[in-house]
C-alpha cells in the first residue's frame, strides 16, 4: 500500500513540475514575442513605467511625435526632477528643450511597484477623463504590467508598447533569473486577483 501510495505521489509530482516548467516556457515566448500594439494609434495618453533602460526615452519619443497628448512617468523618486530625466536621454539639445517647455508631461512619485504603477495612472486618468492609454515597459515586464493595468481600469482602451531590453541576452545568467522572477510575480498575481474575484 505504501509503495503504491509513493508511486501515485511521484506521478502527482511528476505532472506538476511538467505543467509548470510548461507554464513557464509559453510565459517566456509571450515576453519574447509581445509587440507593439497599434504603433501608429494616437492616445489620450502615455504612461511610462521607470525601471529599465531606454522607457522613459521611448515615451518622451511619443509625445515628440505628438502619438500621444499627455505623458505620465510613473515610479520616480523623490528626488528626480524632469530636468534629470532628460540628462539620461539621448535626445539632442533642441527635444530636451522643448520637453522641459512641454504642457502635459507628468511625473507619479507615489508607485513603488507594478501594482502601485497602475493604481496611481488609474486615478490620474480618472482625474483627466482620459480615455485611451498606451503603456510603455521593457518587454519582458509587459505581461505583469498589462495583468494590472487590466485589473485597475476595465473601461480604458490600452495599447501596449514594449521596449526591447538591452544587454539581456538569452544566454546569460541575468536573463534567466529575470525570467524567473517575472513568472513567479506574474504567476502570483494571476492567482491573487482570480482569488479576490472569487469573493
Amino acid at each position: 500500500m505504501f509503495t503504491y501510495l509513493l508511486k501515485r505521489f511521484a506521478i502527482l509530482v511528476s505532472v506538476i513540475v511538467f505543467l509548470i516548467s510548461l507554464s513557464f516556457i509559453v510565459f517566456l515566448i509571450w515576453t519574447q514575442s509581445v509587440d507593439i500594439q497599434d504603433a501608429n494609434t494616437h492616445t489620450d495618453a502615455t504612461v511610462v513605467l521607470t525601471g529599465g533602460s531606454n522607457r522613459v526615452q521611448t515615451g518622451f519619443k511619443l509625445l515628440l511625435e505628438e502619438k500621444t497628448d499627455f505623458l505620465l512617468i510613473s515610479g520616480v523618486h523623490t528626488k528626480t526632477t524632469l530636468s534629470d530625466l532628460l540628462s539620461e536621454t539621448t535626445l539632442d539639445d533642441a527635444q530636451k528643450s522643448a520637453l522641459m517647455e512641454h504642457c502635459c508631461i507628468s511625473l507619479d512619485y507615489a508607485a513603488v511597484s507594478t501594482k502601485e504603477n497602475a493604481k496611481q495612472t488609474g486615478l490620474w486618468m480618472s482625474h483627466n477623463g482620459f480615455k485611451t492609454l498606451r503603456i510603455v515597459t521593457s518587454d519582458y515586464h509587459m505581461p505583469r504590467a498589462m495583468q494590472n493595468y487590466l485589473r485597475a481600469m476595465p473601461d480604458i482602451e490600452l495599447f501596449s508598447y514594449p521596449v526591447r531590453a538591452k544587454n539581456l541576452a538569452v544566454d546569460t545568467k541575468n536573463f534567466w533569473q529575470l525570467a524567473i522572477e517575472e513568472y513567479m510575480k506574474f504567476i502570483f498575481g494571476f492567482i491573487n486577483g482570480n482569488s479576490k474575484n472569487s469573493d
